[in-house]
């Protein structure tokens, strides 16, 4: 698959570009986010400063997706995380995040029991065991 011949860097730019995406959904850049993105930038060995390019883009971004479980579960994973960083998620980020996830092959009432996990969830207290309880429950 294409996503296979796309190398590390490549795919933490996607990742990064969705995150993006997902932040200017409802048109505000809240430190949080901003910080998260800079996190993954950090633990993918992205510069930070293409988080500014990025945002700057005025390009919707059609990605190429992941077709691996485990690549398109960690995808989703830090999709989630960067629409709850700010506290506050909104009709648009859902929306957004319905698209994404549809796009990354979930069914849309496994990624609406992901999204009501993490509305009603601290960030920094992700509780995996109830995101793993989802995927369990649509999986069996």
């Amino acid at each position: 698959m294409i996503w296979d011949m796309l190398s590390a860097e490549e795919k933490n730019h996607i990742l990064l570009k969705l995150l993006v995406q997902v932040c200017k959904a409802d048109n505000t850049l809240q430190v949080e986010e901003f910080a998260y993105m800079v996190h993954v930038c950090n633990k993918t060995g992205l510069d930070p400063e293409l988080i500014r390019l990025f945002i700057k883009d005025k390009a919707d971004p059609n990605e190429i997706m992941p077709v691996d479980e485990h690549d398109r579960m960690s995808m989703l994973y830090h999709l989630l995380i960067m629409m709850a960083s700010d506290h506050d998620v909104n009709l648009l980020e859902e929306q957004l995040i319905f698209k994404l996830a549809f796009r990354l092959g979930f069914h849309e009432s496994m990624t609406r029991d992901f999204i009501e996990v993490v509305k009603t969830s601290k960030v920094n207290e992700m509780p995996v065991n109830l995101l793993l309880d989802v995927i369990r429950k649509h999986n069996n």
